[in-house]
């Protein structure tokens, strides 16, 4: 229904939906079923941490450029479920804060609230005026 009001709102634009229990999870399901898709990942915890542990550490919000080539070159680690299986050599690379967020990511434990709350975009224009039914 979402993506029908977009369509409608902006004479034919398509957008990808994630369907998911968290914002961060959600996020990167959206790129499954591009263009003009939906994607649904199950609201239990097993079906989210299937989900992330399949995906390349770059997808996850957060993970940058350099965070991508440590993971990569220093602990071998392309893929989520990668980087729980080695998430105590995470520690001890990036230590405190850093390897506490990645393995809660491994996890797929969300901090929603947080992590919603440092990204920096903000929609506009009649893609936003249809999600919120203006």
């Amino acid at each position: 229904e979402m993506r029908a009001r977009v369509k409608a709102a902006t004479n034919g634009l398509s957008c990808s939906a994630g369907i998911a229990p968290c914002f961060r999870i959600a996020k990167i399901a959206s790129d499954e079923n591009k263009p003009d898709g939906q994607y649904v990942v199950p609201a239990t915890r097993r079906g989210c941490i299937d989900f992330l542990h399949r995906q390349p550490c770059r997808k996850v919000g957060g993970v940058g450029k350099v965070t991508e080539k440590v993971l990569r070159e220093v602990l071998g680690v392309n893929t989520v479920a990668e980087l729980y299986a080695k998430r105590a050599e995470a520690y001890h690379v990036f230590g405190g804060k850093s390897a506490d967020w990645l393995v809660r990511v491994a996890m797929a434990i969300g901090e929603d609230d947080e992590y919603a709350a440092s990204v920096k975009w903000v929609q506009k224009g009649p893609v936003k005026d249809a999600l919120s039914g203006e």
